[in-house]
């Protein structure tokens, strides 16, 4: 018959096994995981690499580019002329949470400019009647069932003229529904140039919209596209295609009339606040905005009805824009993904990968016109790649604008940190989820994805 000491130490082998077996199972996985990932980092250095092979190159023709080496500021070589004593202007076309916001604070500070941040939530208010802030960007450029959207061509035309308008100076053209938005309030750090023009918003006699909106809160839907009916009726009674405009003296239905009347009040109050924004517009010799609720779709007839315009594609990482959208508000995420990572990732990517594809056509059409910068790589050299910018843009890379990149970079922070910063704060298998619907994006962008 077995001892005690015997059965322990029976036990005590057969624990060490289990033990032991299981070790090497984990450690065959994680073999596995990294095996896998590390075939994946190749499939995209490599892709990177054939781009960037060294060939025996022609002279770089009218619209061509010399291929940079990877993570290098892509300027193009071709140089569009501009119409010598008008302003240079500047389109920034991004998408939420992809660091657009900090990256046009680089022309917010350019001495004597004028820099509007965010303008097409007002126009997505006054084309659909919504709540600002409430025209999601991921919404606009893709359905509920996660497909692509289908920008209808009015949308395209009125975001074209909204942005022409602010870039050449237009404020009486602007809807009223822009011209008070709670975003000059909200982000007016963004907006140091038009401090003057936003105190004057404040002023008591200045309505906001907030003042009206009541009278369509039940008739319009209360985030785009989340109520198609709503959102056919009210494009229908505010908007006038047309036109591409605001619809004038609406008579019915009474909550309508009631809001068109509230609203010209709201733009007779805010005359002196207009004159304004637009003295200062036509006071700069650099003139810039941005937005993450436009497609590549509005840019071509920007580019052909403004020579002195370039456009700059600023993209992100994936990751680095999907764990910034998890900790954001609903406004910073689709409503198809419903707070799944990877159906977030599928439908910003989706979006980008259209708009480079777009964009490489736009490049052959207009050389010198457009430049993609991803930010990863702007964080992490933003001084280089803030002067290769505006060597871009032709406009002088001004003291003040150096200073202030190298204190928000720098000084207050260590900016290049923020490339990486996703590194940490994601699982193996939100990775994965992310790298699958993105591989397109990846491929596609000259850069030394991590």
């Amino acid at each position: 018959m077995s001892t005690p000491s015997c059965k322990f130490a029976a036990g005590v082998a057969i624990l060490m096994f289990v033990v032991f077996f299981s070790f090497v199972v984990v450690t065959a996985h994680e073999n596995s995981y990294r095996m896998e990932d590390a075939r994946f980092g190749r499939s995209i250095l490599q892709a990177a690499e054939v781009a960037q092979e060294p060939k025996a190159e022609p002279a770089v023709s009218s619209g061509e580019r010399a291929v940079p080496k990877p993570g290098e500021p892509q300027v193009p070589t071709f140089k569009r002329p501009f119409v010598e004593g008008e302003p240079h202007m500047l389109f920034v076309l991004s998408y939420q949470r992809s660091g657009s916001s900090f990256f046009g604070s680089l022309f917010d500070h350019y001495p004597g400019g004028f820099y509007v941040y965010e303008p097409l939530d007002g126009l997505y208010n006054a084309m659909y009647g919504t709540p600002e802030e409430w025209n999601v960007p991921s919404d606009i450029m893709n359905t509920l069932d996660g497909e692509l959207r289908q920008i209808p061509p009015w949308e395209v035309r009125a975001i074209s003229k909204n942005l022409e308008d602010i870039l050449q100076c237009r404020v009486s053209e602007l809807p009223t529904e822009t011209l008070v938005h709670v975003f000059w309030h909200m982000f007016v750090h963004f907006e140091h140039s038009l401090v003057p023009f936003i105190d004057c918003l404040k002023r008591p006699y200045v309505w906001p919209r907030a003042q009206c909106f009541p009278y369509i809160f039940h008739e319009c839907p209360r985030r785009f596209l989340t109520n198609m009916d709503k959102q056919e009726k009210c494009f229908n009674v505010l908007w006038d295609p047309e036109a591409n405009s605001p619809r004038k003296n609406i008579q019915e239905p009474e909550a309508f009339k009631n809001y068109s009347t509230c609203m010209q009040i709201v733009r007779e109050k805010a005359k002196p606040c207009e004159q304004m924004l637009g003295e200062f517009c036509k006071k700069a010799d650099f003139r810039a905005t941005k937005t993450v609720r436009a497609t590549m779709d509005v840019v071509e007839t920007l580019l052909e009805r403004n020579p002195n315009l370039r456009v700059i594609h600023l993209i992100r990482d994936p990751r680095a824009v999907m764990v910034s959208r998890s900790e954001f508000y609903d406004t910073g995420r689709s409503m198809y993904a419903q707070g799944d990572i990877a159906k977030e990732a599928k439908v910003f990517c989706q979006s980008i990968v259209e708009d480079i594809r777009k964009r490489k056509e736009l490049e052959k059409k207009f050389p010198g016109a457009l430049m993609e910068i991803v930010y990863d790589g702007f964080v992490q050299d933003p001084v280089t790649y803030t002067q290769k910018i505006y060597e871009f843009l032709e406009v002088p890379f001004k003291q003040e604008v150096k200073d202030w990149v190298v204190l928000k970079t720098m000084v207050e922070m260590n900016s290049s940190y923020i490339a990486t910063k996703w590194l940490g704060k994601l699982q193996y298998n939100e990775v994965m989820g992310i790298n699958g619907p993105c591989g397109g994006l990846f491929t596609g962008v000259n850069y030394p994805w991590p």
